[in-house]
């Protein structure tokens, strides 16, 4: 991550233990998936054995929740059930995503956008 950028910033103060960080096994794997995307290995300059170190400090320092027994439904992006699913099964304060459809959620759910929640840092 580039320490300036708002990504960053938020993941210096996950790091710093200013909040917890809770994840899904699926929401692992999509960010290894982004990791893997040439545009983002070029721009950080990781390979895969720095790719796969920080996936597994990630799970290793983020609080996993198991989301197979919790439904959930994304009307605008059902590809984001999961996403919804770890947010339930967590009990979390707030979800902090720029995706539009779980946004759309928010008069219903604590989601924030990214910006919200550096603000609140």
């Amino acid at each position: 991550m580039l320490p300036a950028s708002l990504p960053g910033r938020i993941l210096a103060a996950w790091r710093k233990a200013a909040f917890d960080l809770v994840v899904s096994e699926p929401l692992i794997a999509e960010l290894g998936r982004a990791l893997r995307y040439p545009k983002i290995r070029t721009r950080l300059h990781w390979d895969e054995r720095r790719i796969r170190l920080f996936l597994d400090l990630f799970r290793f320092q983020a609080v996993v929740v198991d989301i197979s027994t919790t439904r959930a439904s994304v009307p605008g992006n059902p590809a984001d059930n999961h996403v919804r699913a770890a947010l339930i099964a967590s009990k979390a304060d707030c979800l902090v995503t720029g995706d539009g459809a779980l946004i759309a959620l928010q008069g219903r759910y604590p989601i924030v956008t990214p910006r919200e929640f550096a603000e609140r840092l």
